[in-house]
């Protein structure tokens, strides 16, 4: 048999062996995993990360479990040189692994454990290959395959797991690690199937979010074209949206702006909001001293240009995001409120009359120790209070993680969520505008329907939802862009819906762009298909008998344009909620 042949009979087999069985296979195909080493893995990073593997009578019955209680400065740091009876490779063939995987716990935002596989295969440091994976909370077959780029000798091959992310728990187990064939197209390997509820093109949740948006989104507009006191039929007229009301927006680095005038263009191009990720969090605005005047520079770049701004964080409760003085006085209530204040003070200021909106708090159910410190959770009420005093227009949200992602099925934390919203709100007198819902997605894809229980369920308590840190660390480009799609229309079509932030705009947590921007990215592919495509009103079109020219669009600014005797004239107008637009256009 030839090695066409035999190749074509190894994948018939691996399609249909049961999962639990190992694979019948030709010798070159076998699994090189050194089992006997595996039994006997015992790694242990000074008792803040392990790695071991259980007792198992059967190779394939092997459990690994690995453990961190605390996330380290690097990725790497957390490592485990896998066991493997390395051997000569040949540029062109596949390294293949693969392994049932899955979460017991995470604190990553997505709440789902990571970790990288990095093969290695040379003595250079460059010469390596990363593969990072997220792990659902239910068992899953998950695939890595690694194409060899050059020739390897036995003794260079190295392949490492690294998982030194925020503490988390997860087990592995059925594990592979196969070498295919040099001609090996990676189409033709397994795949991880990634799936999530609604997906079918003719789910119907996709019918109820087209009317919900064409009957909450859309406003009708009228042009009257007179001269003279009378009305003038065929007049030729272009009617263009300019910009949504909705909020479409994506966090962004200040400095970034503030050098590259290439960012303020794309940026300002493609969104209408923007916050800061990082500028405005305590640690990083009291850290450097210049840091108000570059937040100040890089708002007026994207204020000129239409966008509005979000400042992002007042006050993030936990130890490992506040400054070293309120660890030094946990035990002094009043300085840790005087603490808060003064920042505040500073921060307000500095800030007056450049932002629209504010996370006020952000992440409090995992972030409690000003709570504790104090006994309270009054120090927190006082970034309302006092943006309120300051500027009652700027809106003021609440902001927390693992609301919408891991399949939606956080319902503990999503009630306790409400009711800290509710509580706030009451304490406060009325002063929480907005509840931010970060929407970090894993591999544990939210149903689309869920999604929209989901927001029904928060729009109760009858405040403005924003999705406020949109990211995908799928990346399987037709699942990363239809989830985009899918999760973009059912935000946009749901009523109480007011902004939606993508947690990036030009890396792989959100590819709106490419990291060069010279192109769009996958979720970029979906994002403008529909903010400036499906979701952009163009109308074009001659006044009738009435002199009138009409039709109905998105909410938001818009500009018109007609042509009378070979003259030019234009002019804007507005469609809002709960109003239809008319405008008489004075013919000179």
């Amino acid at each position: 048999m030839n090695i066409v042949l035999r190749f074509i009979a190894f994948l018939l087999l691996f399609f249909t062996a049961d999962l639990a069985a190992q694979t019948a296979a030709a010798p070159e195909y076998k699994n090189i995993i050194n089992f006997k080493k595996l039994r006997n893995l015992n790694y242990d990073k000074d008792g803040k990360a392990t790695l071991r593997a259980d007792d198992a009578e059967k190779n394939w019955q092997i459990v690994l479990r690995g453990e961190s209680a605390e996330q380290p400065n690097y990725v790497y740091n957390y490592a485990v040189k896998m066991p493997i009876r390395a051997k000569d490779l040949q540029k062109g063939e596949v390294l293949f692994i693969s392994y049932e995987g899955r979460t017991l716990s995470a604190e990553l935002e997505t709440q789902e454990a990571r970790v990288v596989w990095q093969l290695g295969v040379s003595k250079e440091p460059k010469d390596k290959r990363n593969s990072t994976i997220s792990m659902s909370h239910q068992w899953q077959k998950y695939y890595i395959p690694f194409q060899i780029e050059q020739d390897v000798k036995a003794e260079n091959l190295r392949l490492t797991l690294q998982f030194g992310y925020p503490p988390q728990v997860f087990e592995m187990r059925k594990m592979k690690v196969q070498i295919f064939p040099q001609g090996t197209n990676l189409t033709d390997l397994p795949q991880t199937l990634i799936t999530y509820g609604g997906m079918e093109s003719d789910a119907s949740w996709r019918a109820e979010a087209a009317a919900r948006i064409e009957q909450h989104r859309k406003g009708n507009f009228t042009l009257n074209f007179k001269k003279d006191g009378e009305t003038v039929e065929g007049i030729r007229a272009e009617v263009r949206l300019q910009r949504h009301d909705f909020g479409w927006g994506a966090a962004f680095n200040a400095k970034e702006m503030v050098r590259s005038p290439r960012d303020v263009e794309f940026f300002s191009g493609a969104f209408n909001l923007g916050v800061f990720e990082n500028d405005t969090k305590i640690k990083a605005w009291q850290r450097n001293p210049d840091r108000a005047e570059i937040v100040a520079k890089a708002s007026d770049l994207l204020r000129m240009r239409g966008v509005d701004l979000k400042g992002h964080v007042l006050i993030w409760p936990g130890t490992r995001h506040l400054t070293p003085d309120f660890v030094k006085h946990r035990d002094n209530p009043e300085k840790l409120n005087k603490l808060v204040q003064n920042h505040l003070d500073d921060i307000l200021t500095a800030t007056a009359g450049k932002f629209s909106r504010w996370d006020v708090v952000n992440e409090t159910y995992t972030n409690q120790d000003l709570q504790k410190w104090t006994k309270s959770e009054e120090i927190l009420y006082k970034g309302f209070y006092e943006l309120a005093r300051r500027d009652s227009s700027v809106l003021r949200y609440t902001n927390e993680y693992g609301i919408i992602n891991q399949g939606g099925l956080n319902e503990k934390k999503r009630q306790w969520y409400y009711d800290f919203i509710e509580r706030t709100d009451e304490n406060t007198g009325g002063l929480v505008d907005g509840i931010g819902i970060q929407s970090h997605i894993g591999s544990d894809l939210t149903p689309i329907p869920k999604v929209l229980e989901i927001l029904d369920f928060y729009a109760t308590l009858d405040k403005k939802i924003s999705i406020s840190e949109f990211t995908m660390s799928v990346q399987q480009p037709g699942v990363r862009e239809q989830y985009t799609r899918d999760f973009m229309t059912a935000a946009f079509s749901h009523q109480s819906v007011f902004e939606f932030l993508f947690w990036a705009y030009k890396d792989d947590r959100a590819d709106i762009f490419t990291p060069d921007l010279q192109g769009e990215g996958i979720m970029g592919k979906a994002f403008f298909d529909l903010v400036h495509g499906n979701w952009k009103t163009y109308v074009a079109g001659e006044s009738d008998a009435n002199g009138q020219l009409n039709g109905r669009g998105f909410y938001g600014k818009y500009v018109y344009s007609y042509t009378l005797n070979g003259q030019a004239g234009k002019g804007e107008f507005r469609i809002v909620p709960g109003q239809d637009a008319v405008v008489n256009v004075i013919l000179p």
